[in-house]
């Protein structure tokens, strides 16, 4: 089973809370962390931190940067608003 470190300790990504974690923080919110943009079978977008490999099913599209470039990726490919480069 997959572990994550939110501060000093490891905890399962399946457990519901982090029993004796002080500092808790969303690996989603971090606004200094590193995100890809993912994309499932089904064509969903979605952010993923950096340091964890994409859930099967789903497929790097962007990224290996901060969040906010992350976000506004998504969103402007979710809006069909992003231009690739030709």
């Amino acid at each position: 089973m997959m572990s994550l470190r939110c501060c000093r300790r490891r905890h399962t990504v399946s457990s519901s809370r982090n029993e004796g974690c002080e500092a808790t923080t969303n690996l989603f919110e971090d606004e200094g962390g590193r995100y890809y943009v993912v994309i499932s079978d089904k064509g969903q977008y979605s952010l993923w931190p950096a340091f964890v490999d994409a859930p099967e099913g789903w497929t790097i599209v962007h990224g290996g940067e901060s969040r906010k470039p992350c976000l506004d990726y998504k969103v402007m490919v979710e809006h069909g608003k992003w231009q690739k480069d030709s």
